[in-house]
């Protein structure tokens, strides 16, 4: 168990990721959290941002190839936290964005992925990093795409370059190619709802 500072805010975790320097962003309902492992603030974690004060509830989070942290709330869009300059850009419905609620986020040095409760939203980390703003920032698709439903739990990048879906009631879908194919719940005995994927060494793929 990592040494996390019952005094430095709540310790019920609700989002996790790593960034290049091997360091533990989390987040709690009181805020973002940073914990260093390779500094001489070890065993201290550094709070950046406040979510009371930003009223937000951070559910899903991600580091990007540009160190940027996606930050996805429940009903408040999504946040860029920029670091080291430590600012904060907000993306909603209102910019594009296919729906507030941002059950998970995944990318590659390309592109951004969120999965929500009204479809998928991808996004180019070069557009968004250099100039972040306009109206074609995120490209849409829902239900009517081929994504089978438009409550997406999960979206996962394999090892072939794929993006996988996890829905709730239609299995699992996956783009390849500019194709969709949805594996509907009955194809796995199951009753359609996933909620996670991952990749175990190459081309195998579980999920929950």
């Amino acid at each position: 168990l990592l040494p996390l500072d019952p005094t430095a805010g709540s310790i019920n975790i609700q989002a996790i990721a790593v960034d290049s320097d091997n360091n533990l962003w989390y987040s709690t309902d009181g805020g973002l959290w940073e914990y260093q492992f390779s500094s001489d603030k070890e065993g201290s974690p550094v709070k950046h941002l406040d979510c009371d004060e930003m009223g937000i509830n951070i559910i899903s989070l991600f580091v990007d190839a540009y160190r940027g942290i996606w930050i996805g709330t429940f009903g408040q869009g999504i946040f860029l936290y920029d670091p080291v300059l430590k600012n904060v850009r907000r993306y909603q419905e209102e910019d594009g964005l296919a729906n507030d609620n941002i059950l998970s986020i995944a990318g590659n040095d390309t592109h951004i992925w969120l999965a929500t409760l009204g479809g998928v939203s991808k996004t180019s980390l070069e557009k968004v990093h250099f100039d972040g703003s306009g109206n074609d920032l995120f490209v849409n698709y829902h239900n009517q795409h081929g994504l089978g439903t438009d409550y997406i739990y999960q979206s996962f990048i394999d090892s072939r370059g794929r993006v996988w879906f996890a829905t709730d009631g239609r299995g699992l879908t996956v783009l390849d190619q500019g194709v969709f194919t949805n594996y509907p719940g009955e194809d796995m005995d199951s009753n359609g709802i996933f909620y996670s994927i991952t990749e175990v060494e190459v081309q195998s793929m579980w999920v929950s």
